[in-house]
């Protein structure tokens, strides 16, 4: 089969938690069939390991080349984008027929275009479904467009494609409503456990650290679990412990938080090796979920990565991690989103030591069974052969 990648710019080269999802499952469908990433829009290209990471079955095609553009050429981007890829997949077509356009996108309208793009082409299209849209909050004029958007990509999305990759339970439980017969494979967040496990670290020596890796649009969380640190650090005075916060995003907003704090450190736009590092090296990864609509249909995909670095995850039980996770067995986990859990969660890590390495050890193995490439090779290969109703 061939195909097409499509809905997001910069794949896989900025770094974000799309385009590490997308490289994975672009890898693992490369393994049977041929696999292109379409980049739509200019972007300035950073990663230059998530570009040596992709299959050398998979291609990647930019129809701008990367350039700086301003708020104005932005929009020219935009507009002459769409008509450039319409052509460019009919063109494409033409020289390998298209069987399959796996789209990511947050934006109804392009569930629109490319499902008149498949319709043309007599292509399938499989959506990857990795976010309940109509609950992400936004701030400002552009969340009236987002309350609209999300509510259409939510509750109509489904009927332009073929095929749905839900990320959780709760997705695949809100399509089985509205589509009963949509064929779906839910794949939570996956990464390639063997490549983590050439990744040694070189920062042994560090003082100890808790660390976190998000997004900044996760502000309250990265909030709390400042507040977390900064308490804990005053009653356990003696602890010499710092907090490492990942961020992707505008950095002025966190930078109020912590600049009265040496001991919290902010990374930003950092090699992927590097990152898998800092993970291998923290006493404690955090991804502490809110029980909120948004947090329990979505499943964060560094948690994958948590335990590729056999870390010690420290969790909510809320959403997908009570189908993965148990507390002090394989991840810590708190009841509720509170400061006092999350401290009574990293004093239990600190207090009892000797237990952490069994626990490191159960995360690793629940990893390699639930979210290891290798595991979904074949699952992926065969949902989109049903779908596009071929069989080999």
């Amino acid at each position: 089969m061939n195909i097409v990648f499509v809905g997001q710019t910069g794949v896989p080269f900025l770094n974000r938690a799309s385009d590490t999802r997308l490289l994975y499952f672009a890898n693992a469908l490369s393994k049977k069939n041929k696999v292109f990433i379409l980049n739509r829009l200019p972007f300035l290209c950073k990663s230059k390991t998530s570009e040596a990471l992709l299959d050398e079955k998979v291609e990647v095609i930019n129809l701008f080349n990367e350039k700086k553009t301003n708020a104005f050429l932005s929009v020219i981007y935009y507009l002459i984008s769409y008509p450039i890829e319409f052509f460019f997949l009919l063109k494409l077509n033409k020289k390998q027929k298209i069987d399959a356009i796996h789209l990511y996108s947050w934006h109804f309208h392009n569930h629109l275009f490319y499902f008149i793009i498949a319709k043309i082409i007599s292509a399938k299209v499989c959506k990857q479904y990795v976010e309940y849209s109509s609950e992400v909050k936004r701030q400002g004029v552009i969340a009236v467009y987002h309350k609209i958007n999300g509510y259409f990509v939510d509750f109509h999305g489904h009927r332009f494609v073929d095929g749905i990759l839900p990320i959780s339970n709760y997705i695949e439980n809100h399509v089985r409503i509205l589509s009963p017969k949509m064929p779906m494979l839910k794949v939570p967040p996956i990464c390639d456990f063997d490549y983590f496990d050439t990744i040694k670290s070189e920062e042994a020596n560090r003082n100890p650290y808790l660390l976190y890796c998000g997004s900044i649009s996760y502000i309250d969380v990265i909030s709390t679990i400042i507040d977390s640190f900064t308490k804990y650090k005053q009653i356990y005075k003696d602890l010499n412990l710092s907090l490492f916060l990942v961020i992707t995003g505008d950095l002025n907003v966190l930078k109020p938080l912590v600049q009265h704090d040496e001991k919290i450190l902010i990374f930003h736009h950092l090699d992927y090796d590097h990152l898998i590092q800092l993970y291998k090296n923290a006493e404690i990864l955090l991804i502490p979920l809110r029980n909120t609509t948004q947090d329990v249909a979505r499943f964060p995909n560094k948690i994958c990565e948590y335990t590729a670095s056999k870390g010690l995850i420290l969790t909510t039980n809320v959403g997908e991690v009570p189908f993965y996770f148990e507390n002090q067995k394989n991840a810590l986990i708190i009841d509720d989103f509170t400061v006092d859990s999350i401290i009574e969660q990293i004093n239990y890590a600190f207090q009892n030591k000797d237990k952490l390495k069994n626990i490191k050890e159960a995360a690793y193995i629940s990893g390699r069974e639930n979210f290891d490439i290798y595991s979904y090779i074949n699952k992926l290969d065969m949902f989109f052969r049903k779908i596009c109703n071929l069989f080999s």
